[in-house]
Parts: structure tokens; C-alpha cells; sequence
């Protein structure tokens, strides 16, 4: 508006009280939203109005990828990067993108940062010394505030080496002739909480020999001689696409002279 003396300047459906009007952030929910402008003064008969109508670029997720995980040990510090790409370019004010992270269905909210520009943004979640209670399905979802457009994508995370196998040397030497044999797999006492989902010993043709802990050859002959037995554990912490812990013995029959 052009200067009058004394004059006052209100804008409608806002709080401003100047010549400008300033509208920050752009959220889609001023889309076809209508501000007017009134300038009251002693020296006009009626006060001067305009109006104008906004337009926002309409604004939406279009991908969601949470990068691939692989396997991690405890100790280890993981970054789980959630890739998220929109229809057009927002900012640099990015208050309306939501991004949301959960972990087997249970919100996350601490460690997680946002970076990015444009129509291109990560969100990380970070790990510090991943421990077996961090195992699970991380889903990452993102919107544009004001749009009911919500995208998805979740990977699972596996912690591997959990099971406290028995250790040996993998070789099981001299089993006599005609006699049984009984092989454990798992250190049962040193589980620490953690539940096997299952556990299984096969062959090396991929027989399943044994369904439990305990590996058991009740007549030990000849044929078994240098064979491969794998004793493969699932643990109900680990997401059920997560490869199992596996342990691969040998077993040697006593010869004969």
C-alpha cells in the first residue's frame, strides 16, 4: 500500500500488523487460504482493502528407503539411514516434513537426526554399541504436514554371534566302532536370556539329524567317517529373516590296524 499519514494496516487471518505480510513457513495447509489487507485512516472516508488468494505448490513423499542392514556384533555402532524423496522442493524451512521412526512397531525418539535440501532428505537413527535388545524391525515413515500421503519402508537389523556355542576345535576324534557318540551344541547355562526360536543338526547332505541341543550317533560306523554335522540356532530376539548362528563340526572314526 502507498504511505498515508497516520494511517493503520491490519492483515485478516493473520497476526501482522504492517505493510508486509510474512508467511513462514509455507505449510500446505495455506493452500487457497485468502489474506486481506485493510488500511484504516483520519484522512480516508472508508478504509482501503485488498485482498489475494495464496497458492502452495502441492507437496508430497514420493519414496521412502531405509538402507539395507547387514548383521552386527555387540559393541558395534550402527547409523540407519532413511532416505526420503519428495514430488517438489520444500525449504529451507523444514518443519512440515514428519519423519517418524519405529523399532518393531514401539516409536523411537532419541538419536535420531535429519539432513538434507530441496527434495532429498536423510533421516539417521544412530546405534552406539549395539547390545541383542537392539535387534528388530525399524520401519521409517515420512509426510508432508497436512497431507494424509504417509510412505514407508522398514529393514530388519540382526545381531549375530548370540548363541554360546561350546567350544572345541570342530573335530570330534577316535569315535569307536559300534559304540554311541553324544555331541551338545549350545552352552545351555550361558544363554543370558536368550531364547532360541529353534535348533537343529544336519548333515552335510542337509538331512535334519536332530532337532534338539544334542547331536546323538547311536552306532558309530565306518561310513560317517570325516562327515560334517552343522548345528543351526535361531533366537527368538532376531527378526525371523535374520540368518541363524551356525556351528560346523567333523567327526572321525577310530581306525582300525
Amino acid at each position: 500500500m502507498p504511505s498515508i499519514s497516520n494511517s493503520v494496516i491490519k492483515w485478516h487471518s493473520s497476526s501482522f500488523n504492517s505493510n508486509e505480510l510474512i508467511i513462514d513457513p509455507v505449510m500446505l495447509s495455506h493452500n487457497n487460504n485468502t489474506f486481506t489487507c485493510v488500511v484504516s485512516s483520519d484522512l480516508l472516508a472508508i478504509n482501503l482493502t485488498k485482498s489475494i488468494t495464496i497458492s502452495v505448490l502441492d507437496t508430497s513423499v514420493s519414496s521412502v528407503t531405509v538402507q539395507s542392514l547387514s548383521s552386527y556384533v555387540i559393541g558395534d555402532n550402527v547409523s540407519i539411514v532413511c532416505t526420503i524423496s519428495l514430488t517438489n522442493a520444500i525449504g529451507p524451512d523444514v518443519s512440515s516434513l514428519v519423519v517418524n521412526w519405529f523399532k518393531n512397531d514401539h516409536i523411537i525418539t532419541n538419536n535420531i537426526s535429519i539432513n538434507g535440501s530441496l527434495s532429498t532428505f536423510h533421516s539417521i537413527v544412530t546405534l552406539t554399541q549395539v547390545s541383542p535388545t537392539d535387534a528388530g524391525a525399524y520401519t521409517c515413515n515420512a509426510s508432508i504436514n497436512g497431507s494424509n500421503i504417509i510412505v514407508s519402508d522398514l529393514k530388519p537389523l540382526c545381531v549375530k554371534d548370540l548363541v554360546p556355542f561350546i567350544q572345541n576345535n570342530g573335530n570330534f576324534t577316535d569315535l569307536s566302532l559300534g559304540y554311541s557318540a553324544t555331541i551338545q551344541c549350545v552352552n545351555l547355562s550361558s544363554l543370558n536370556g536368550i531364547t532360541m526360536r529353534s535348533i537343529k543338526w544336519t548333515d552335510s547332505d542337509g538331512t535334519i539329524v536332530s532337532s534338539n541341543n544334542t547331536l546323538i550317533l547311536p552306532n558309530v560306523v565306518p561310513s560317517i567317517n570325516n562327515t560334517e554335522y552343522t548345528c543351526t540356532v535361531e533366537v527368538d530376539i532376531n527378526p525371523v529373516t535374520c540368518l541363524p548362528d551356525n556351528k560346523t563340526i567333523i567327526v572321525f572314526v577310530k581306525s582300525i590296524d
